[in-house]
């Protein structure tokens, strides 16, 4: 597993959220043998950071865990970034994410949006990533769009995209997954959510839906 070297960033003021937050990665990073950092610079601090539909211009990455589970390496850690565009009402984004490295690393950018997110975040997204291109695909994909959007630049053939995206994948999605962000990007897969009830539980659902999924994409 790669080394990361971090100094930490401490706040004169933390919040009873962050504080509630903190434990949680703590319990987790101890009950999977992981490594927790706390709050990382990224201007200042060595570490791998995670990019996708979460990275903004300004952002804080904090409970920064690493670690390796079943022979996998992960990061999972909480992201906080703030959206703006204009005549909309900034809006603060907190996302907790789990990233796993893939073998395969031509895998090609994908994002699959578990439906939860207010216009502005897709104002962003389409000035972020101008290639992408919501795909409507019911002959492959079934009732998957009543729970999720997959998006993608439209160079990537369908056939492309039903490899990655299959039944199983689809499966495990719809009944582990609703209202959480899957992304591939940067050869990794990431697992993302907005939980208004942070606890070990969810990570611990986005650690085994993470595990599964960079485990289903290397054997593709």
């Amino acid at each position: 597993m790669k080394k990361y070297f971090l100094k930490l960033v401490r706040s004169p003021k933390q919040s009873i959220g962050s504080i509630r937050n903190a434990r949680v990665f703590k319990r987790f990073a101890q009950r999977y043998d992981l490594v927790y950092f706390g709050d990382v610079d990224a201007s200042k601090d060595e570490h791998h950071t995670v990019r996708g539909v979460s990275l903004a211009p300004t952002y804080l990455d904090k409970h920064y865990t690493v670690g390796n589970v079943q022979e996998q390496d992960l990061i999972a850690f909480e992201r906080i970034n703030t959206l703006h565009y204009p005549n909309h009402k900034a809006q603060d984004y907190i996302w907790w994410i789990i990233a796993c490295p893939l073998e395969k690393k031509h895998i090609p950018h994908i994002y699959i949006n578990g439906l939860r997110h207010k216009d502005i975040f897709y104002s962003n997204l389409f000035i972020k990533e101008p290639s992408f291109h919501k795909r409507v695909d019911a002959q492959h994909f079934g009732d998957l769009d009543r729970h999720f959007a997959v998006y993608a630049a439209n160079n990537i053939e369908n056939d492309t995209l039903r490899h990655y995206i299959d039944q199983p994948m689809i499966d495990v999605l719809r009944h582990t997954l609703p209202g959480h962000d899957i992304e591939v990007v940067d050869g990794q897969v990431l697992v993302m959510t907005h939980t208004k009830k942070p606890s070990v539980h969810v990570l611990e659902v986005m650690l085994k839906a993470a595990l599964w999924l960079a485990d289903d994409l290397n054997g593709k």
